[in-house]
């Protein structure tokens, strides 16, 4: 959701409540006005309306000045890089279509290499603008520095490598799970043929994929070799996508 939009839903939710409370209101009077039978209000009642309404303007005037600092781009909310990387990897990935794990850590690494792109040109052409929040919240926002958000991008990138690792792990028991469940589902019959199928190739794929080491540090070291080939001036005019075509995650 935009900001912007953000913004707006504060301001209409409590502009509906103030005159959701001013329309009981109208009616109360509306019906004192109609009926011979006098509706009395306790001086209670009349101060607990009163009170209300005044939370509801003080209310009104928060989000209205929250509204003035986020359009104004005062409060900006710091940006999460694991996020950004994983827009960028959902973008890449095709709807049923197996990936092995050197297929995801090299989209992974194209990720990376696809933000550190935006990074490294919004700051050169001065159009990027990111902040985070001080320690204190009295401190309010600060604008970052390239290298401040690279670091963090670093980071990102690593417990994505890190997770990358633990899905590698999982693999062997993910066979011989399915080794047992296809012993199972032998004796159920042709029904469930379709799905047999399915797994089997899942299977098959699973099985037939070479054991990987180290693939964190690996995956981690292929970004160092992409941040060094990209500040080679001859090789950053070039574009990333070549840049990457030369970098071997796994080799052999």
């Amino acid at each position: 959701m935009k900001i912007n939009d953000i913004g707006n839903n504060f301001f209409i939710s409590n502009m509906e409540k103030t005159y959701e409370l001013q329309e009981v209101f109208e009616k109360i009077s509306a019906k004192e006005e109609q009926t011979s039978v006098k509706v009395s209000i306790s001086e209670e009642g009349k101060n607990n309306y009163r009170n209300s309404l005044e939370q509801q303007s003080e209310g009104l005037d928060n989000v209205m000045e929250q509204r003035r600092e986020l359009l104004s781009g005062k409060n900006v909310p710091e940006t999460d890089y694991s996020f950004e990387l994983g827009n960028k990897l959902a973008a890449m990935k095709e709807e049923g279509v197996y990936q092995s794990t050197e297929d995801k850590a090299f989209d992974l690494l194209k990720a990376y290499a696809s933000v550190y792109d935006e990074i490294v040109q919004g700051y050169e052409s001065g159009t990027r603008e990111r902040y985070s929040m001080g320690q204190l919240p009295e401190d309010g926002y600060r604008k970052l520095t390239m290298s401040e958000e690279i670091n963090s991008l670093n980071a990102a990138y690593k417990k994505y490598a890190d997770f990358l690792e633990v899905q590698a792990q999982q693999k062997p028991k993910i066979v011989e799970a399915y080794e047992k469940y296809m012993k199972q589902i032998s004796k159920i019959g042709a029904e469930r043929e379709e799905l047999d199928a399915k797994a089997q190739e899942r299977y098959s794929k699973i099985k037939e994929e070479k054991p990987l080491e180290n693939i964190s540090e690996k995956v981690v070291a292929a970004s160092k070799v992409f941040a060094e080939q990209y500040a080679k001036q001859n090789l950053k005019r070039m574009g990333i996508e070549t840049i990457l075509k030369n970098i071997k995650i796994f080799e052999g």
